[in-house]
């Protein structure tokens, strides 16, 4: 993350979708499509630029954080999920 304030803010978010894999978001460029979503950046341009960063590496989560890192996207370094009281129950 850089520094302790975002260098952007999110005032809202537009579709994007993946156009490799049809109008979802599962194809090969889900991740690069989620990061356009959250920057207002073209998908286009975030395939560029994140080629740059990381040359042919696929949308890991630390690929993600390297992305948004550069866009100055704040995120929670590290999510830790919760279990649903369903889970807990099962014991």
């Amino acid at each position: 993350m850089i520094g302790k304030t975002p260098l952007r803010k999110i005032d809202s978010i537009e579709y994007v979708y993946d156009y490799t894999k049809g109008d979802n978001l599962t194809g090969d460029l889900c991740g690069h499509s989620v990061v356009a979503m959250l920057t207002g950046i073209s998908l286009d341009k975030i395939v560029e630029v994140s080629g740059k960063l990381t040359p042919n590496e696929p949308a890991t989560k630390k690929n993600l954080k390297k992305w948004l890192d550069y866009y100055g996207i704040k995120y929670v370094p590290k999510s830790t999920p919760k279990k649903s009281a369903q889970a807990r129950l099962k014991k």
